[in-house]
């Protein structure tokens, strides 16, 4: 009976804590105006998707400088959501409004946004549509504050190049260009390891990977041979089939099938795992529209970087400018709110 009575009590005390709020409660002031709880939760949850996104869905066992990531993921909504509202507040005392045009293209990004995320989720999470769509404008308001303030901005063409030469994806299209890129080979390989598991030499691997590769000239069913000899891991779910865009693979591997033809099968390849035979199946090329995408990527990730050059400058005027602004956190509501982990 006791047992029951802690589930009853525990239940009421999960139930308290998802409709103890509701969207519209108060979760701080910025300069006596009130914002709504529910955009809190909608800043939190976009926050805890970009943690995931950088450091992997086990981020939430892991902490930093004494915090745990739900704590700093809750600190940083607030942080976030009270920047957004002072911006909002300074751009709209400048005399800055979003035009019918800028309107239009909040909405078509509302529409956008319930595609990933319906209403009945949002509201099951205690976020209404209005919370999401000033989070929307205030951002755009705060764009439009940030450009009209820096128009004679310059960007550092040493530091934007610093910046290009680390980011990965730029350097794979400088690498292999807008259609290599996206590129593709199916292929279905043997792998006779040359180490065993302690990292020394297996002995007679480079012996019996002559004769499998043997065994594949004289026509014996590729399929059959991988089942039989080869000590890819992979080869249980796919046999030994793989399609791999240029770079995905070590580099002997990847150079030798993206040179070899449809239907080809490859001399014996050397890596650092062993001794792969290759047998290319196919070669798959981009379409006109899809190369015109990695154009566009190309310069969005440049955009990107010299807009974070300008970010950088603002938040240094914005450091000036908060402090004329009074934000009250209301931590009674705010308690409340729980991260997704938590739940």
């Amino acid at each position: 009976m006791k047992k029951i009575v802690s589930l009853i009590v525990a239940s009421i005390l999960i139930l308290s804590l998802m409709t103890a709020c509701t969207s519209e409660d108060s979760v701080m002031t910025v300069n006596g105006e009130s914002v709504p709880v529910g955009e809190a939760i909608f800043v939190l949850r976009e926050l805890e998707a970009m943690y995931e996104s950088q450091y992997g869905p086990t981020v939430w066992e892991q902490g930093f400088e004494g915090k745990t990531f739900d704590e700093i993921a809750k600190e940083a909504a607030l942080d976030s959501l009270s920047r957004l509202h002072i911006s909002a507040l300074i751009a709209k005392e400048r005399g800055i409004e979003l035009t019918e045009e800028e309107m239009t293209v909040i909405d078509t990004r509302m529409d956008e946004y319930l595609v990933t995320k319906s209403e009945e989720v949002l509201k099951e999470d205690g976020i209404s549509l209005e919370n999401v769509k000033t989070i929307f404008v205030n951002n755009a308001l705060g764009e439009k504050l940030m450009d009209l303030e820096l128009e004679d901005f310059t960007v550092n063409e040493e530091e934007l190049t610093l910046s290009l030469q680390g980011d990965v994806s730029y350097q794979q299209i400088l690498k292999y260009g807008y259609d290599g890129v996206l590129e593709q080979v199916q292929a279905q390989h043997i792998l006779i390891a040359s180490k065993n598991e302690d990292g020394t030499e297996k002995e007679g691997a480079l012996e019996l990977a002559n004769e499998v590769l043997a065994k594949v000239n004289a026509g014996e069913d590729f399929t059959e041979l991988v089942e039989m000899y080869s000590e890819d891991p992979g080869k249980v779910e796919n046999d030994g089939i793989y399609t791999f865009y240029q770079g995905e693979m070590v580099p002997e591997f990847d150079a030798a099938a993206f040179s070899m033809e449809n239907g080809e099968i490859s001399d014996l390849v050397a890596s650092d795992f062993g001794y792969h035979i290759i047998k290319k199946m196919d070669h798959i090329y981009p379409s006109e529209e899809e190369i015109m995408s990695v154009k566009e990527y190309e310069g969005y990730i440049k955009d990107q970087y010299a807009r974070n050059q300008k970010q950088g400058e603002f938040d240094q005027l914005f450091e000036v400018w908060k402090e004329d602004y009074k934000v009250e956190t209301n931590q009674k509501v705010w308690d409340k709110v729980v991260t997704t982990n938590q739940k």
